[in-house]
């Protein structure tokens, strides 16, 4: 069923990396992977969160007070958070005077959105831009998608949705009408590879991007790339295999980064991924001449947080 509104963590104008032309791109909260070098951690829970910035607190203790769950205490003059005994209902976030403490995710209806995106259409429609919805696994609010995305049609604007794929073939059967292009995401082609990078088994996901890819809709392939893990001969092979089979209109690798680091102290998480690493830029070189050699069209991110060794 349709449903007017939907859960989002944040909207990006003027972006340029999720689509082709001048996009706004609106991340959707909630995903069913835990992807090893995932860079949008508050993106994953499947509800608001809160959020703590230590920088911007000012001490004033009245988070403590409002808080039943005794989760933020104070030691001295500095504020401690034990994010598990948090239940996140945003009541310290409510008294914080100086947003040290805030809520992560918000309902919004698809009216909102849309008179929110119509404002930078005249960049969409000069620069052959449009509206992206990302999380995050947006298609796990499928409803949702669907009727923003159908109102987006209706203004005018060109759509696309970035996907891993890990949903109910039923979910992409609700937006593929009204979506001009799927970035589809492929983050390991070796079944158990992909368990210990994501957590899941990839046997639904492949199977969702056969047969989207036979559908005949618009698709470019996104492809994380972390050193020594899935940037392998054997890797590279079997996603070429995959991809060349026509259909496809470019394959977009992007090296691993750490962007997205600092969101997972203000979220209370711990970041462990400390061994991973992007690919040399040889390595990066050696993929891009495979695809390109093979008449594919290929995109490398430049969006890199380590120094890439040759």
């Amino acid at each position: 069923m349709a449903s007017d509104q939907g859960l989002i963590t944040n909207i990006q104008r003027f972006s340029l990396d999720d689509g082709p032309g001048i996009r706004t791109t609106v991340f959707l909260k909630g995903c069913n992977l835990r992807c090893a070098w995932c860079h949008n951690p508050e993106c994953l829970e499947s509800r608001p969160q809160l959020q703590f910035n230590p920088s911007l607190c000012v001490h004033c203790g009245r988070c403590s007070v409002a808080c039943s769950e005794q989760a933020l205490v104070r030691v001295g003059k500095e504020l401690r958070w034990h994010s598990k005994a948090c239940r996140h209902c945003g009541a310290c976030a409510g008294v914080c005077p100086s947003d040290a403490l805030s809520m992560v995710g918000r309902f919004v209806a698809v009216d909102e959105l849309v008179a929110l995106l119509a404002r930078d259409a005249v960049y969409y429609r000069k620069s052959g831009g449009g509206v992206t919805l990302s999380g995050g696994e947006p298609l796990l609010q499928a409803g949702f998608c669907q009727s923003a995305l159908k109102r987006f049609r209706e203004e005018g604007f060109h759509t696309a949705v970035d996907t891993a794929g890990l949903v109910e073939w039923s979910a992409f059967e609700l937006v593929i009408p009204y979506t001009s292009l799927f970035l589809f995401d492929l983050k390991a082609m070796d079944k158990t590879l992909h368990r210990s990078l994501t957590c899941q088994d990839n046997h639904v996901i492949i199977e969702n991007f056969t047969r989207l890819r036979d559908s005949g809709v618009a698709i470019w392939v996104r492809v994380p790339l972390a050193g020594g893990k899935n940037d392998t001969k054997a890797e590279m092979d079997r996603l070429l295999e995959l991809v060349g089979k026509g259909g496809i209109e470019r394959v977009e690798f992007l090296p691993y980064h750490e962007y997205g680091r600092g969101k997972y102290d203000l979220l209370g998480f711990f970041y462990d991924k400390l061994d991973l690493h992007p690919p040399s830029i040889k390595r990066q070189n050696e993929i891009l001449e495979k695809f390109q050699g093979n008449g594919i069209p290929v995109h490398l991110s430049t969006k890199t947080g380590k120094e890439n060794a040759s």
